[in-house]
C-alpha cells in the first residue's frame, strides 16, 4: 500500500511543489507526478476508454443488434462494442456494469425496428413510456450527456418523431440517422463503420501504446503501476490525499 498527497506549496527543500502529487511508497522512497484536475480524475478512474454502446430491444430486432455487434467488433474489438447479452457476465448484478460502460462509450447506437415504438408491457402499457425503461434511460442519459448518438432504422423503419417520444428524449427524433437494411446490408454497414471510425479508433488504427494512460508517461521513483491500483481522493480542493492500494512496486 503506497500513501500519496499533492501538496500547493513548499516541498520543504525550498522548491515550488504545486500542482504535482507525491508518492510515498512503503519503501520510502519518493516522487513527484504532474497533477492538474485532469490527471488527477485520470489517476482516479484509469485510462479513458472510448467505444461504443449498442441500445436496442430484444422484442423488437435482436437479430440485428447481433448482427451489427458481430461486424462493430472485428473493426473495433471486444472491448470497445457493448452489447448487453453478450458483454455483462452470467450471475453479476448487471445495473451497475450497464451504467458503468455507458459512461465510459462515447457512441450510444439506437436500433429501431417496426415494433420498436409501440412494444407494450403485460399490462398494455406502452414500455418507452415507462420510467425505468431502459432503452429510455440509456438515450435520455446519452443525450444528457452530449453524446454521440444515432439511430439505425432497420429494414425502412422511420425515425420516430417527436410528438411520439416522451418529453425527456424528443431530441432524439433530431439525431441524423442511418440505415441498415437486408438488401444492402454489407453496404449500410460500411458505411455505418466508415461513420463510427470518426469517432472512435479502428483496430487497425490504434497505436501499440495507445492504452496507457497521460499520467503513465510519468511513472513514481520505485514505481507504482497506476494500471493496477485503486485510488481514494479526499481533500478540501487546496490539499488533496488519498490512498493508492494494490500498486505493484517494481525495484
Amino acid at each position: 500500500m503506497t500513501a500519496w498527497r499533492e501538496s500547493r506549496g513548499s516541498n520543504g527543500s525550498g522548491s515550488f511543489a504545486a500542482g504535482r502529487i507525491r508518492v510515498d511508497s512503503l519503501q520510502g522512497t519518493k516522487a513527484w507526478l504532474p497533477a492538474d484536475r485532469r490527471s488527477l480524475r485520470a489517476l482516479a478512474e484509469g485510462p479513458p476508454m472510448s467505444g461504443i454502446f449498442i441500445n436496442y430491444r430484444v422484442d423488437d430486432d435482436a437479430s440485428a443488434a447481433a448482427l451489427v455487434d458481430e461486424r462493430l467488433r472485428q473493426e473495433f474489438g471486444d472491448g470497445n462494442v457493448f452489447r448487453d447479452s453478450r458483454s455483462l457476465v452470467s450471475g453479476l448484478d448487471f445495473d451497475p456494469e450497464l451504467w458503468r460502460r455507458l459512461k465510459m462509450s462515447t457512441v450510444l447506437l439506437a436500433l429501431i425496428g417496426p415494433r420498436w415504438l409501440t412494444l407494450s408491457d403485460d399490462t398494455g402499457q406502452r414500455r418507452l413510456d415507462h420510467p425505468r425503461d431502459y432503452v429510455r434511460r440509456e438515450i435520455r442519459y446519452a443525450l444528457k450527456r452530449d453524446m454521440v448518438v444515432i439511430p439505425l432504422l432497420l429494414n425502412d423503419t422511420s425515425i420516430p418523431r417527436a410528438m411520439e417520444l416522451p418529453s425527456d428524449i424528443r431530441q432524439f427524433s433530431r439525431r441524423q440517422f442511418m440505415e441498415l437494411r437486408v438488401r444492402s446490408v454489407t453496404v449500410d454497414l460500411n458505411a455505418l463503420v466508415a461513420q463510427l471510425a470518426l469517432e472512435v479508433p479502428r483496430l487497425a488504427a490504434v497505436p501499440q501504446d495507445a492504452a496507457k494512460p497521460r499520467w503513465y508517461e510519468h511513472p513514481p521513483v520505485g514505481g507504482i503501476d497506476a494500471r493496477h491500483t485503486a485510488v481514494y481522493l479526499h481533500g478540501d480542493g487546496h490539499d488533496i490525499s488519498g490512498t493508492i492500494i494494490g500498486g505493484d512496486n517494481r525495484a
